[in-house]
């Protein structure tokens, strides 16, 4: 199982390599041991950067990305950082979505102010 010690997240380099492989080979079971695994570590870091209530859609697109790109993954051994690049690359895309949102509403409401 993993464990976390000084602020690091570490999962046995054999239990790594096992999942890594799992994943490649389009394991389910391989899928399901990444989520319990770095549900937490995902989880966490997420919350660091985007509100509470958008956490889980982004895990769950970190978690997708992951499966989908893992063939991407040259050393099983840099599957932390991997993933949690992964999840900043969600991070940074919910950002600029909402950056878009709100100039969006911005134009709106003065082209409302500007026809009345």
């Amino acid at each position: 199982m993993p464990r976390q010690e000084k602020g690091v997240f570490h999962v046995p380099e054999e239990q790594l390599i096992s999942l890594v492989e799992g994943l490649k080979r389009g394991e389910d079971d391989a899928v399901i041991l990444m989520r319990k695994l770095y549900r937490g570590y995902v989880s966490r870091y997420l919350a660091t950067k985007v509100p509470y209530q958008q956490i889980p859609k982004l895990m769950e697109n970190t978690f997708e990305n992951a499966a989908v790109e893992i063939h991407k993954l040259k050393k099983p051994a840099a599957f932390t950082s991997w993933l949690r690049t992964i999840a900043h690359s969600e991070i940074y895309h919910y950002h600029k979505d909402e950056e878009r949102k709100k100039k969006l509403k911005e134009k709106l409401i003065n082209k409302l102010k500007y026809q009345n």
